[in-house]
């Protein structure tokens, strides 16, 4: 539960996508900086907590931590890109 919670406390620091008028018109040239916020630990960026096996997706099934310490999960690089 602590997951679902850092994940919602995360999603409510975006109640709306402030840059989205730069993303119509003459403005799509130099667009704003998007929207950035720290989860309150790592693990809220993973897309699974509970994968032991291992598989094409997730490897050895141990998570390596990327240069950031995220866990290297495509919603972390997914976040990585907005930043």
């Amino acid at each position: 539960m602590a997951k679902v919670a850092g994940v919602e406390a995360l999603a409510a620091a975006f109640p709306y996508n402030a840059a989205k008028p730069s993303e119509f018109g003459a403005a799509v040239r130099e667009p704003a900086k998007g929207q950035a916020a720290e989860p309150a630990e790592p693990s809220i960026g993973g897309s699974t907590l509970s994968e032991t096996n291992a598989s094409p997706k997730v490897g050895s099934g141990n998570p390596q931590a990327s240069f950031e310490g995220f866990w290297s999960t495509s919603s972390s690089r997914a976040a990585s890109r907005r930043r």
